[in-house]
């Protein structure tokens, strides 16, 4: 016959599994990338907050690409696409963040280059990596007319059979919007684009 312990130590270890759960929960945590978010009494989980962020910033996406108003025009001068508007538009509504405000595509990618306290650059993989996990990135190419910005999708890596390699997602609004393979949202001649994860605080 199995012994059987008495009530006082069930009611113990439970009482002491409970404390010790509440002494381990933080009031920080680490999302990744530098980015800490600070868990106050919204009853999420950690990764209920990171699923939380991701959906937020998925739906987010597929809103800019299909917008009326980040649609390409065709004015007097030529073809106006509307990709720093949108990367604009992404960084106020997710972020708070405001730095790129009035900027065009170029002098976004120095921006973020000569901000190390808020953006590092990456790879594609690490920046699909910090969408994945609840941040926010960016891929983006200088020209020297018109540069090219497009926010990085949170989906998996695809094999770009023009560069031979895996690519990150994104949304891209430019000539044509949607969301597609960074190959082909960027001029494939010029090679891979940068890539920008934001490392400040999270709001």
């Amino acid at each position: 016959m199995a012994r059987k312990d008495p009530w006082w130590n069930w009611l113990f270890n439970m009482l002491h599994g409970h404390l010790a759960g509440e002494a381990a929960r933080p009031d920080k945590v680490d999302i990744g990338f530098g980015m800490a978010k600070a868990i106050e009494s919204t009853g999420y989980s950690v990764e209920e907050e990171r699923m939380h962020r991701v959906e937020r910033y998925r739906e987010f996406c597929h809103m800019l690409v299909a917008d009326p108003e980040m649609q390409a025009e065709t004015t007097d001068a030529g073809l106006k696409t509307k990709c720093n508007y949108a990367l604009r538009k992404a960084c106020i509504e997710l972020l708070d963040y405001q730095g790129f405000d009035g900027m065009m595509a170029n002098a976004i990618i120095r921006a973020a280059k000569y901000s190390p306290g808020m953006w590092r650059m990456s790879t594609g993989e690490h920046a699909r990596k910090a969408v994945i996990e609840g941040g926010f990135a960016f891929a983006g190419k200088e020209y020297p007319e018109h540069g090219h910005v497009a926010l990085i999708y949170p989906g998996p890596m695809m094999r770009s059979g023009s560069w031979d390699v895996d690519v990150p997602l994104v949304a891209n609004v430019g000539r044509r919007n949607g969301v597609m393979k960074v190959s082909q949202a960027f001029p494939v001649s010029q090679g891979q684009p940068d890539y920008f994860v934001y490392t400040s605080r999270l709001p």
